[in-house]
């Protein structure tokens, strides 16, 4: 007479853990889709970075982007010619009529060197609003030319500074079209001098 086959409590233990170990692995083998996900359960730091397009993102639920807002300000075309606020027409652009379009501070006296330059010791401050040279010379005693190169500045004026008395006259002369200038400075008695100044162009 046959035995019925009776497994035992380690058995069945033994084939639970085995069904369970190959079920497993054929469920991993299973391709997971967003059905399978739990909501929310994919943190930031599990996706690749560069991977995301804009088809998976929902631009609509983007908030602004740090800065936008400033761009945002000139969505239209009468503001966005606008700077702080104010067209085009409130600032004074460079080298137009009614700007300093160059000046200059020389140091004259009588070891000036007679060829031009524009040394800090000799020119210790120049603007050109052309972005060209400033330059000047002693031509003698007294005379110099200031050149402030691609200028096309028509007004100026100059005046005398620095150490010494301030009883000086001072002249000056628009030389050529090329933006040279001559600067006479003569002293109380009417006579030349070598004395520092200075020369705005407008």
């Amino acid at each position: 007479m046959l035995r019925s086959f009776r497994p035992s409590p380690a058995m069945v233990i033994a084939l639970i853990a085995l069904f369970v170990a190959l079920g497993g692995t054929a469920y991993a083998v299973k391709q997971i889709n967003g059905s399978t996900l739990v909501n929310r359960s994919v943190s930031n730091l599990k996706i690749k970075k560069n991977t995301l397009t804009k088809t998976e993102i929902n631009l609509s639920q983007l908030g602004t982007i740090p800065k936008a807002n400033t761009a945002n300000q000139a969505n239209f075309a009468k503001n966005s010619g606008q700077l702080d606020g104010h067209g085009a027409d409130f600032w004074q652009q460079a080298c137009q009529d009614g700007t300093v379009k160059g000046y200059a501070l020389v140091n004259g006296d009588t070891n000036f060197p007679s060829s031009f330059t524009n040394a800090a010791g000799n020119v210790p401050d120049k603007f050109n609003c052309t972005g060209g040279t400033v330059q000047a010379k002693r031509n003698s005693t007294g005379n110099y030319t200031v050149q402030f190169a691609s200028s096309t500045a028509h007004v100026g004026v100059a005046n005398s500074y620095g150490p010494g008395s301030f009883d000086e006259y001072v002249s000056i002369n628009r030389e050529s079209s090329t933006g040279d200038w001559q600067v006479v400075i003569h002293n109380s008695s009417g006579q030349p001098t070598d004395h520092h100044f200075t020369i705005i162009l407008s």
